[in-house]
């Protein structure tokens, strides 16, 4: 690797952390600039960089400012539209990210108009009206409350005044595949739609107390664990052709991701497959840092808003972070030979648990105590139950064949819940426990320490790209 490459490369990365700071920063504090000052701007960090070679990198941290600052500035806009509609009465209307069938549950919205006026973001709608499908076009009339994390507008007490029952192609499909899992039991459904189509609004209120007091929230939300057993199954199929498997793998990975909804994990989960396809194709290997970093600012660049710290992407982003970055760092302190496959995944199991507990605690105000143990217990079950559900879709037409799996599909999953109950019963299962800014100081530590490991490594080595793993076929 040549040296101007290296320094190239601490460019363009400079440029994206840079990016994604300024975008997160300007949506936080409502920071906006005027296109022509950015422009004005540009040109005299270009200018300068030109006449001195030794500022390039203040031009490249400078432009990824700018940068940061023009694609976040109609984002903050509308936040700062929405802060002025606070306890007044308005009509929000949008299509629905996920169905709503309960009475307790909220309406969340997409694509939106507010008083004729279109606005990026999600709207949170609290209201009695609990029949709405994913892509349902509705509008509804509220009074505006002060929205948090990841919301734009949230209304309450609200009244559907339009509502259209149409629903996408994909939402079609998606409603097809759950048909063909009513072979299951009533509970074993619920969990498996939950558990493959991102269907968790079937599963009882008690069930998903249960499942989130256990700490196994993330197996019901379809994100990039699912996405790449997908992958990992596609793997085992034979190609005669490299490229051939390329366009199949990331096809069928994008249909799966517009099938389960574009939530912010699965948008993470698929640009980083790509990379990683890419890499693979091409015999090339990412940082793992660099490689963050990239998905990162992409992700923000598709959707700004999620620098309000949406649930969602900020807890996918913090669980990328430490497999991706910070777990080589552990092991290559306190291990210097590989650990086997039940040791590294234990180790990864325990070691993204104990990193977001802070995290949970500032989001939820409570925490598990079970939730090391519990994942232990079933995230490795999680696989097989994944390819059960999907052969018993395959297979469903085959009386005997589709009843065997539906009967290892029931033990399984029986499993499961007599995990979880068992755990969410225990009277030390959780703690309330809300944090403040304190989670400030504990990540300040956390990641000195990790810093300090990884500088106590003094290793200077590429790190392997472990997410995507295919043939060389």
């Amino acid at each position: 690797m040549t040296k101007s490459f290296v320094h190239q490369s601490v460019y363009f990365y400079s440029c994206l952390t840079v990016i994604s700071l300024s975008i997160i920063l300007s949506i936080q504090l409502r920071l906006s600039l005027e296109l022509e000052s950015i422009i004005l701007l540009m040109i005299v960090a270009i200018l300068i960089a030109y006449l001195s070679s030794k500022l390039r990198l203040v031009m490249m941290i400078t432009i990824g400012a700018l940068i940061g600052l023009m694609w976040s500035a109609p984002a903050v806009n509308h936040l700062k539209y929405s802060a002025k509609l606070v306890n007044r009465s308005i009509t929000v209307c949008g299509q629905a990210i996920q169905d709503s069938v309960d009475k307790k549950s909220s309406i969340k919205l997409t694509n939106l108009t507010i008083n004729k006026h279109r606005l990026i973001g999600k709207a949170l709608i609290k209201t009695d009206f609990h029949s709405v499908k994913r892509t349902n076009y509705l509008c509804a009339k509220g009074r505006v409350d002060v929205a948090k994390y990841g919301y734009i507008i949230k209304l309450n007490e609200a009244k559907i005044i339009k509502f259209d029952q149409k629903v996408s192609f994909f939402t079609k499909i998606r409603d097809f595949l759950a048909s063909r899992l009513n072979r299951l039991a009533s509970q074993a459904n619920r969990f498996g739609q939950a558990l493959l189509l991102g269907n968790k609004f079937l599963l009882t209120n008690q069930e998903q107390d249960r499942i989130r007091i256990s700490g196994l929230s993330h197996v019901i939300v379809v994100s990039g664990f699912h996405l790449l057993i997908i992958v990992k199954l596609i793997d085992r199929l034979n190609f005669n052709s490299r490229r051939l498997k390329f366009a199949i793998t990331l096809t069928t990975a994008f249909l799966f991701v517009l099938v389960s909804g574009l939530s912010a994990s699965l948008i993470r989960a698929w640009l980083l497959l790509l990379f990683g396809l890419i890499a693979w194709f091409y015999g090339r290997k990412f940082n793992r840092l660099n490689l963050f970093i990239l998905v990162l600012t992409l992700s923000l660049l598709i959707n700004p808003l999620y620098a309000l710290f949406d649930y969602n992407w900020l807890l996918s982003f913090s669980a990328f972070l430490i497999i991706l970055v910070i777990e080589p760092i552990v092991k290559q302190f306190f291990w210097q030979d590989e650990l086997n496959i039940v040791a590294d995944l234990i180790l990864t199991i325990v070691l993204v648990q104990l990193s977001l507990l802070p995290l949970l605690s500032f989001l939820f105000g409570q925490i598990s105590l079970v939730a090391v143990i519990t994942n232990l217990l079933v995230v490795p079950v999680v696989s097989l139950l994944m390819l059960d559900l999907i052969l018993l879709i395959i297979f469903i037409n085959l009386p005997l064949i589709s009843w065997l799996i539906a009967q290892l599909n029931q033990l399984l999953i029986d499993y499961v819940f007599a995990v979880i109950d068992f755990m969410a019963k225990l009277p030390i299962a959780k703690i309330n426990l809300k944090l403040d800014n304190s989670i400030i100081i504990i990540y300040a530590v956390y990641f000195g320490l990790i810093f300090y490991f990884n500088w106590q490594n003094k290793r200077d080595q590429p790190y392997k790209l472990i997410d995507i793993k295919l043939a060389k076929k």
